[in-house]
């Protein structure tokens, strides 16, 4: 189950998402739609607990996503960033 409750995420003074709350009780498949600038990637990487929400919380299996290590994440989490640095 992933459940979302009232998360919002902002850098410095502006706020990429707002108020967002949802449940999936079920594995199913979900398409995130909306224009450039909406809060699609933001909403991804919360729920994929690379970036934690300013407030409200996301967790899945009733457990917190900041409380999960890399290790745990990754046996059931597949995720593929937009962009790809090299260092």
């Amino acid at each position: 189950m992933i459940l979302a409750e009232n998360i919002s995420f902002a850098l410095g003074k502006t706020t990429l998402l707002q108020r967002a709350s949802f449940r999936f009780d079920k594995p199913e498949f979900v398409a995130v739609i909306g224009p450039n600038g909406a809060g699609k990637s933001t909403l991804l990487q919360l729920l994929s607990g690379f970036y934690k929400p300013t407030s409200g919380s996301v967790s899945i299996n009733g457990k917190g996503t900041h409380l999960w290590s890399a290790s745990e994440f990754a046996h059931f989490r597949a995720y593929l960033q937009q962009k790809q640095s090299v260092f």
